[in-house]
C-alpha cells in the first residue's frame, strides 16, 4: 500500500527525500492480541499473585522433623508453675523443631554420628549481657539432653535464632 503526502506534511526538510514507513494491518494486530490472551503462559501480575496465595495456602504448616538414626528423638518446653509464659509453649516449641530441622544441624548430627536423647528450654540463669556468668546452654552426658536458652531475659520473646544457632 502507497500512502502520498504532500510537502506541507513533513515540511521543507524532507523536500526530495524518500521515506519508508512499515507497519502491519488491522488484522496482524488484532490476530497477535488474540494470541496473548490464549497463552495461559504468560501471566500478568493478578494472576501471579493468585497463584502465590494459592501456593502458599497448600503449603503444609507443620515442620517436617528429620528421620533416620542420627536425631533429636524428644522435646521439652521450659515450664514455670504459677508464671503464664508469652510467647506460649507452643512457640518455643516450634522454634525447637525448627532447629532440629536445620540443614546445618542435621549436616553435623549425620557427619558425627550424634543422636539427643532430648532437647530441652532451659530456664533462665543469669541475664545475657548483663551478668558476669550467663549460661546459654548445656550438654549432658554427651548428648543425652542438650538444653538451650530459647528466650529473653523478660521472658516476653525469643532470642534471635541466629544468636541460638552458634550455642
Amino acid at each position: 500500500m502507497v500512502i502520498q503526502f504532500d510537502s506541507s506534511f513533513f515540511g521543507a526538510p524532507t523536500m526530495g527525500k524518500s521515506i519508508r514507513m512499515m507497519g502491519v494491518s488491522e488484522h496482524e494486530v488484532d490476530e497477535v492480541l488474540q494470541h496473548a490472551k490464549s497463552n495461559l503462559r504468560i501471566a500478568g501480575f493478578d494472576e501471579e499473585e493468585m497463584r502465590l496465595r494459592q501456593r502458599m495456602s497448600y503449603r503444609p504448616h507443620t515442620l517436617k522433623l528429620p528421620q533416620g538414626p542420627y536425631i533429636f528423638c524428644d522435646f521439652r518446653t521450659l515450664q514455670l508453675p504459677g508464671i503464664e509464659l508469652n510467647p506460649p509453649v507452643s512457640e518455643a516449641l516450634k522454634r525447637m523443631h525448627m532447629l532440629a530441622a536445620d540443614p546445618g544441624i542435621i549436616s553435623v548430627m549425620n557427619k558425627h554420628s550424634w543422636r539427643v536423647g532430648i532437647m530441652t528450654e532451659m530456664a533462665l540463669v543469669g541475664y545475657v549481657g548483663i551478668s558476669p556468668k550467663c549460661i546459654l546452654s548445656f550438654n549432658k552426658n554427651h548428648g543425652e539432653e542438650i538444653s538451650l536458652r530459647l528466650r529473653t531475659n523478660d521472658l516476653k520473646g525469643f532470642r534471635k535464632y541466629e544468636s541460638i544457632m552458634p550455642v
